[in-house]
């Protein structure tokens, strides 16, 4: 036997592998598993994705921020007649809230969830531009429309909202499986990770720390290092801000059906001109003096909004209790509790603060002045 046949013939014995058949039944039971629960978590469609399923029901109550994305069919498809669109400087807002507050709502939503990006939003207001029982809908001009239209929140879910349903197993969470659970035996439709109250309890811990004399401190040291670039202007144009785009079809899609919007600006406060400023913050403005930035997107987002009747545009940052006083915030940009929610509520409801093409310069001009004039107060600092 020549050396290149025992060759030819080792490469062809079987390989020898001790204890392959038991690896291979128990590869094979965990594949059947992993199949079985993709199966079942599918059939019952906690997501609410597909025509079958156990169509879940949202009770109303403010779910934290990472369910929202999760829930965001169910809510959609529900019968909620009001539902409000935002990222964190909207977690003011309840949902309920809206139906206490707004004449007509009888059971209203808020979408809320932190870090939201213009690609992400528009997945949300497609769906919610589709929700069977909708009247009004109520949407927060948040910091995250100055980013590029493309940009999205790297744990949006999208593939469950996406145009084929061939990637949506690729979304499902641990969550997707204890929800269907739930629903299969006949729980309510909750998960313990939706709890808002530990992010209530942080929120009130950074409004405490924010009245201490060292972040006292170091806000008057950025306002005063800040205040000479304050006012300068801006060279961004309404093409800069292509987020405004989306919006205004959005807009334009519920006129179309009749439905009333309702653009919310946040109310910063006034030292979020100055921390914007700052190198470390200032991509998020496009590099440019954060006021002149803040304000041409807004210019620039009615005036793309104005040719829809059932439109308004509301802003509040001339509300001197409100925005002059640092005891309202938990930082510069987060407003904390609902108390300031329910008021701007109350204001859209009596059809105050409205912002029109024709009102918005007088209200920028007398804006970029009290900025500027602004010396830092907080009522709740500590001595």
């Amino acid at each position: 036997m020549t050396g290149w046949t025992r060759l030819l013939r080792s490469r062809l014995r079987p390989l020898r592998w001790p204890g392959r058949w038991p690896f291979l039944v128990a590869a094979g039971g965990a594949l059947g598993v992993a199949l079985g629960l993709a199966l079942f978590v599918t059939l019952v469609d906690p997501h609410d994705l597909y025509p079958w399923g156990a169509r879940p029901h949202l009770s109303g109550k403010t779910l934290a921020g990472s369910a929202q994305t999760q829930v965001l069919n169910v809510a959609t498809n529900g019968d909620f007649d009001a539902i409000l669109i935002g990222s964190s400087s909207a977690q003011q807002f309840e949902g309920p809230d809206l139906a206490r507050h707004l004449s007509g709502v009888k059971r209203g939503y808020a979408i809320v969830y932190l870090g939201a990006q213009p690609k992400d939003q528009a997945v949300v207001m497609d769906r919610v531009a589709r929700a069977p029982n909708l009247k009004r809908v109520l949407l927060s001009y948040d910091l995250g429309y100055l980013a590029p239209a493309q940009r999205m929140q790297p744990n949006f879910p999208n593939a469950l909202y996406d145009d084929t349903p061939l990637n949506d197993l690729g979304a499902m969470t641990p969550t997707s499986l204890s929800l269907a659970w739930r629903l299969a035996t006949g729980q309510s439709y909750d998960d313990r990770q939706w709890d808002i109250a530990p992010l209530r309890a942080a929120w009130a811990r950074r409004h405490r720390v924010s009245q201490t004399p060292r972040v006292v401190g170091r806000y008057k040291s950025f306002m005063a290092q800040q205040k000479p670039r304050l006012d300068a202007p801006t060279s961004l144009t309404c093409a800069d801000f292509e987020a405004n785009a989306q919006i205004a079809d959005f807009a334009r899609r519920l006129q179309a059906r009749g439905v009333r919007l309702d653009i919310i600006i946040p109310p910063y406060s006034y030292a979020a001109y100055s921390d914007f400023n700052r190198p470390e913050r200032n991509a998020r403005v496009q590099g440019q003096p954060a006021m002149a930035a803040f304000l041409q997107s807004r210019r620039c987002m009615i005036a793309a909004v104005s040719p829809y009747a059932n439109t308004r545009v509301y802003g509040f940052d001339l509300e001197r209790d409100l925005v002059e006083d640092m005891g309202n915030y938990f930082d510069t940009t987060h407003l904390y509790g609902s108390v300031a929610g329910r008021r701007m509520l109350e204001a859209i409801g009596r059809g105050e603060n409205v912002l029109t093409v024709e009102t918005f310069e007088p209200y920028a001009q007398e804006m970029r002045r009290r900025v500027v004039a602004w010396e830092y107060h907080n009522s709740k600092a500590k001595p």
